[in-house]
Order: structure tokens, then sequence, then C-alpha cells
């Protein structure tokens, strides 16, 4: 956090398997932390990281289990890359507004936890729709998709090529031994 915060012109970072300690991120470093000339953050495998310090981005990569408190809205962020992981997605969106290009990633067989039966039935799509949706997502892909869950992944598709009216191109890729036939049904 200390490294980080002696960067106040940093315009790209990767940050990838770094630990933060709960007890550390509490620390006054923490709460303060943003990087506000950041273009590009790619952040891999870091629990606990401070959203907040990345808010100002344009072009952001998630790939990691995270759970949000409080989101803060990403104003410049025209580019996400993440993890489909329940509803977060969704939830995520709701926070950036100038979003233009969105690429899903599916969860790796790995990267299921225990509780994927909990989780499989519950995920819906939020009532309200992203304001992104309705002005600027112009590209949507998802990767992997069907890897596990072919319902899950059809109602995010569907969710999305319902309500993304300025939606120009969606591409999905189909991974694993499903029946291609069944996925294009």
């Amino acid at each position: 956090m200390l490294l980080l915060a002696g960067c106040p012109v940093l315009e790209d970072i990767k940050l990838c398997n770094i630990v933060f300690l709960s007890w550390k991120v509490d620390h006054p470093a923490a709460e303060r932390l943003y990087l506000s000339k950041l273009i590009r953050a790619d952040i891999t495998d870091c629990p606990c990281f401070p959203i907040k310090a990345v808010s100002n981005s344009e072009f952001l990569r998630f790939q990691m289990r995270m759970e949000f408190d409080e989101l803060p809205i990403f104003h410049n962020l025209t580019h996400l890359v993440i993890n489909n992981i329940s509803d977060l997605v969704l939830k995520l969106l709701h926070y950036c507004p100038k979003l233009q290009n969105l690429v899903i990633y599916q969860k790796t067989q790995t990267e299921w936890d225990t509780n994927f039966e909990d989780e499989q039935g519950s995920w819906l799509p939020q009532n309200s729709v992203p304001q992104c949706f309705s002005s600027n997502l112009r590209t949507c892909t998802i990767r992997d998709f069907a890897f596990l869950d072919l319902e899950h992944d059809m109602m995010l598709a569907r969710h999305i090529l319902n309500n993304a009216g300025v939606l120009e191109t969606m591409t999905i890729s189909i991974w694993g031994d499903r029946e291609q036939h069944e996925i294009e049904m």
C-alpha cells in the first residue's frame, strides 16, 4: 500500500498474486489510496485489494473472486474484463456508466467453490438496467460459455441482449464437451 501511495503519476499497473492481509488493508494508507492518473489496471488474484484505488482507470481487468461491500463509481471506465461470479457482473456494471466494451470470462473448474450448488439456482438478473446498457455498451464478449451452467450463461446473455440498446457486437465462445447444437439452440 505504501509503495502504491508513493506513485501518484502511475498510469499502468499489473498486480498478480499479492495477498493483502486484512489488518494491513485497514491501514490509513489503504483507505486514502487513490491512483488518480491510472489509465489501465490488471488485477489477478489479489484478495482484499482496495478497489477504490483503481476507480479512475479507463481499462480494468479483474481475475479473482471478489466481494464488494461498497463500490465506487468508475467514471472513466470504458473497457472491463471480469470473471463472471454470480451477480457480481451486473452489480459492477451499475457503477460503470461509460462502459463500452465488456469481456466476461466464465469460471474455470478450479474456481468453483463448494457452494456452487447453492449459487446455481439463485442468480437472477437485476430488475434495473445498468446505465451503460442504454447509452454506451457497444461490444460484449462471453468466453467459455456453458462451462458448467448453461442456464446461468443463457440468462446473462439474454439479459445483455435484451437491454443493451446500442450493442453492436456480441461474441460468445463455446467451451467444453457440450454439444454445440444444444448451445446454438
